[in-house]
Parts: structure tokens; C-alpha cells; sequence
């Protein structure tokens, strides 16, 4: 059996108003792949489901490889961004790219915005630039 997959989505339309409008252009590439008649049986897959979930599979490593973003991998597999992450998540695979020095940085700063932007009167969080340790001054 043979399973052809389409690497892109087809061109949608949507209709806004009383006009078609065309939500995207890609061109579409097709790649065929060999597969023997009794993995679909052993998969429980029919031959459109197996290709999608080969989209799918190959848009999750690549991912998770850093090869393409999340919007990418969504339009590659056909489905949402919420909806490739759900499935990264299923498959136990990191759902987002953090580099541990760029975390903590991030945390940082948003430790700084939150000090600065804590109103008078209301307790400030432990360890705000001028407070001695503890929270008291």
C-alpha cells in the first residue's frame, strides 16, 4: 500500500461578508511512502489516518528538535497550535523551548516589574531591590 501525504495544507476559503477571500496560498509538495498492507491492520489506522498521524509525528520531533516553531509544526500537521501542544503533551515531549539562562532572566525581570509596580500600603514580596532580606526594611 502506498500512503501519499501532503506536506502543506490545501488553499482554504473563507467567507466574509458576501466575498470569498482566500486565507492562504501555499504550493504543495507530495510525498509518497511504501507501506506494507498489514501495518494498518496492526495499527488500527486506515491509510488517511496513518498519514495524518505520520504529519503529526514528524511536526512533533521536528519541533522538539528546534527545526521549525510551533506555528509551523501546527500548519505542517494540519491542526491548531493549542492542538499540537495537547499532542506534545500526550506524547510526553517538551511543549516549549526554554533556555534555563533566558528563564531566569525572564524571572528577574518580571521579579523587578512586580517590585516596582507594587502599590503603597500593601505588603511587598520578599526581597524587592531596598528590601532587607524577609521583606522588612
Amino acid at each position: 500500500m502506498v500512503i501519499v501525504l501532503n506536506l502543506c495544507p490545501r488553499l482554504r476559503l473563507i467567507r466574509s461578508s458576501d466575498r470569498l477571500l482566500f486565507d492562504q496560498v501555499i504550493t504543495m509538495a507530495t510525498v509518497t511512502i511504501e507501506v506494507p498492507d498489514e501495518a494498518f491492520a496492526a495499527l488500527h489506522r486506515s491509510p488517511q489516518e496513518l498519514g495524518r498521524e505520520m504529519r503529526l509525528a514528524a511536526a512533533m520531533v521536528w519541533y522538539t528538535q528546534g527545526r521549525i516553531s510551533h506555528e509551523k509544526a501546527a500548519s505542517f500537521a494540519g491542526i491548531s497550535r493549542l492542538d499540537l501542544i495537547d499532542a506534545l503533551a500526550a506524547a510526553k515531549l517538551p511543549a516549549f523551548h526554554v533556555d534555563v539562562d533566558e528563564l531566569m532572566e525572564e524571572v528577574e525581570l518580571a521579579h523587578q516589574a512586580h517590585c516596582e509596580h507594587v502599590s503603597p500600603g500593601l505588603s511587598r514580596p520578599s526581597r524587592c531591590s531596598g528590601d532587607a532580606p524577609g521583606g522588612s526594611q
